[in-house]
């Protein structure tokens, strides 16, 4: 995984010793843990190193410019010896410099700026249509309109799949089916807030309750965190970003280990990382 721009801007100044001890430790900790962060590092101190080297050539190159033209100039006589731009010392290293500072640049962006690309491909690649083959094998009434609603879904007509699922009534057996759909539904056209309330709803009502039957649970909880990861993303405030990193510990904590959903909650949490 790519380091973050808040990452790479404490390793820059790590390596010019513009830290105080506490964000010195965070970095030390940070680097035991992922030691291929070390490169970074040393492009970061190559880059100040051959900074700093430019701004003393060059400040050479300007006293000794300006003690030749106190010794050895002629008044009112301009000099014959052109350097041309190119090849005076001072601009190669300038040119160098800048190559390193755009070379570090482009890995800087490649490394940060399709985070939003990572967790969106993430999401894509994360994301489990609702397990509906078991309440459709249930041989209630109403198996009909799940059947139907999920072939909305699956077809990327999530206007009828809500209006299919709106007219199931809370009595039905299928009901907390019909509250995946929905939450899928809105999930799909990034209504997000939405599908984390359909979402919650569905987690709220009772496991155990005989009158309903049940969606996987883990597959709810894994989709609502699909849903505010994409709300994070589309809005990245503090805390749209807590309740991301909330819902992945409860997650972690409730879901089962043996499942897909517990292995991808384990890729989010590296990437969030």
């Amino acid at each position: 995984m790519k380091p973050s721009i808040e990452t790479l801007a404490m390793i820059r100044d790590y390596a010019r010793g513009e830290l105080n001890e506490q964000e010195m430790a965070r970095v030390e900790d940070l680097l035991a843990k992922q030691p291929e962060l070390q490169e970074e590092v040393l492009l970061a101190q190559l880059l100040s190193e051959e900074t700093e080297a430019m701004e003393k050539q060059r400040l050479l190159q300007v006293i000794q410019e300006a003690d030749g033209e106190a010794v050895g100039a002629t008044p009112g006589v301009p000099s014959n010896k052109i350097v041309p731009l190119w090849k005076q010392p001072w601009f190669r290293l300038a040119a160098a410099s800048v190559l390193l500072l755009l070379a570090f640049g482009l890995f800087w962006y490649i490394g940060d700026t399709p985070s939003a690309d990572r967790f969106a491909s993430f999401r894509e690649e994360a994301y489990v249509a609702p397990p509906v083959s078991d309440a459709m094998r249930s041989g209630v009434s109403s198996v009909d309109w799940l059947s139907d609603a999920n072939q909305y879904l699956q077809t990327n007509q999530y206007e009828q799949c809500l209006s299919a699922v709106e007219s199931i009534p809370p009595s039905d057996s299928l009901y907390l089916y019909a509250l995946l759909l929905k939450g899928h539904s809105h999930y799909k056209m990034q209504q997000y807030e939405r599908a984390i309330g359909a979402f919650e709803e569905l987690l709220e009502q009772p496991a155990d309750e005989p009158l309903y039957f049940s969606p996987n649970a883990d597959h709810i909880r894994w989709s609502r965190l699909l849903a505010a990861l994409a709300k994070w993303e589309a809005d990245k405030t503090p805390e749209n970003r807590q309740v991301i990193e909330r819902l992945l510990v409860a997650f972690l904590e409730q879901a089962d280990r043996t499942d897909r959903y517990y292995e991808e909650a384990q890729q989010l949490q590296r990437l969030l990382n």
